[in-house]
């Protein structure tokens, strides 16, 4: 008897060995004394964040008890929407600036795997605007309104702050309609003034739209100038309705939760291509001859909006 204890106990020792040896989390959280305000101002890579804190005056957060959980952007991700510097920073209104920079917190203290599965669960800032969360037990990836958070996150004395690969941008306007209208260059003038043209308003306005933006270069590369649409009647003038709504998805989609297949548009039974993979995926329409990328997505009140490179042909 005491010999096939003694074989089970050799036995199971390894077993239990291995277990807790595959079981054991590389990625937890690490942990730091500092508090989320220290960390900031000693981390030269977030200096930009650092600053729009101290700028609208939301410090009373980074150096408060907490806990909070906050997602950081690097200098970099600020420069890729156009902010290089603290003066830039300096010039957005001071509406958007808080806004902006309340959008990377919440008043709780969430770790990476808390992160809800989604696509577009729903979480909350400290403030209490939407924030839409996906986590993909698969890949081990988590995303906040498509935005990859770059690691498991580091434990603070109040709180928990994780690195992200992009500036998150809150849902600063109903729908993408107002965040065309929104850009000071009049980049998509030709786009509203089509939409107007068309009365596919609600097509772009209606809960929920991911919408794929034409800027002008791409609209008069196909025709369509101020006075082309101006003057469009008859046969024209639904090619271009149709083409419009070729041009929205009515789903909420952030480029983290595409999926390669055939997606439905809002130009009944017609569909758009998606192609590639996450973090790079492509959008083809049937008539197009290649696909473009759908780049980053813009979180607006009625859904998603994008910027594409060329215009989807149905």
């Amino acid at each position: 008897m005491k010999k096939h204890i003694h074989k089970i106990f050799c036995f199971c020792i390894p077993l239990l060995v291995l277990f807790t040896t595959s079981c054991k989390k590389d990625d937890a959280p690490v942990a730091t004394t500092q508090n989320i305000d220290e960390v900031l101002n000693s981390n030269p890579d977030f200096s930009m964040y650092a600053y729009a804190v101290k700028k609208a005056n939301l410090e009373i957060f980074t150096k408060g008890v907490g806990p909070y959980t906050f997602y950081i952007p690097s200098n970099s991700s600020f420069a890729a929407i156009g902010l290089n510097s603290n003066a830039d920073i300096d010039k957005l209104d001071p509406l958007f600036l808080a806004v902006l920079t309340t959008y990377h917190f919440q008043g709780t203290f969430r770790t990476f795997y808390e992160i809800p599965e989604g696509p577009n669960a729903t979480m909350s800032t400290q403030t209490g605007v939407v924030q839409y969360g996906t986590r993909n037990p698969k890949t081990d990836k988590a995303y906040l309104n498509g935005v990859e958070i770059l690691d498991k996150g580091t434990v603070t004395s109040n709180g928990l702050y994780f690195k992200v690969a992009d500036v998150i941008q809150p849902p600063y306007f109903a729908s993408a309609i107002t965040q065309m209208q929104s850009y000071s260059n009049n980049n998509y003038s030709l786009m509203l003034q089509a939409i107007a043209k068309t009365a596919t308003t609600t097509s772009f306005t209606t809960t929920a739209s991911t919408v794929f933006s034409i800027p002008n270069s791409v609209m008069i590369a196909n025709g369509y100038d101020s006075t082309s649409i101006a003057n469009l009647t008859g046969a024209p003038l639904t090619a271009l309705t149709n083409i419009l709504r070729y041009h929205v998805i009515p789903q909420r989609i952030f480029k983290s939760d595409f999926r390669v297949g055939d997606v439905v548009t809002r130009f009944t039974s017609n569909s758009v291509t998606i192609s590639g993979a996450p973090g790079n995926f492509l959008v083809k329409g049937k008539s197009n001859t290649s696909a473009v990328p759908v780049g980053n997505g813009i979180a607006t009140g009625s859904g998603v909006f994008y910027t594409i490179s060329q215009m989807l042909k149905p």
